[in-house]
């Protein structure tokens, strides 16, 4: 028999958030991504989360300067 999965405590360990970071190895991002298929309620927290990385960065975004963003794509092409 398959063992279920602890919802609250996996949620609670913050794997979640260093996913949405980008701080997982490639062994946790396919755990977490076979857990996200199986625990619907995974999914949603997860959706969650980058909807507050989002607000949170976007509350605290500075705009470029002008001067940078020249320098920036001059460099680029």
């Amino acid at each position: 028999m398959k063992e279920l999965l602890d919802i609250k405590k996996y949620i609670e360990s913050g794997i979640l958030e260093e996913y949405a970071l980008g701080l997982t190895s490639q062994e946790q991002n396919i755990e977490i991504l076979e857990n996200l298929k199986k625990y619907p309620e995974l999914s949603k927290e997860l959706s969650q989360i980058e909807d507050s990385l989002e607000a949170y960065s976007n509350l605290y975004a500075k705009p470029i300067s002008p001067d940078l963003k020249s320098k920036i794509l001059e460099n680029i092409f």
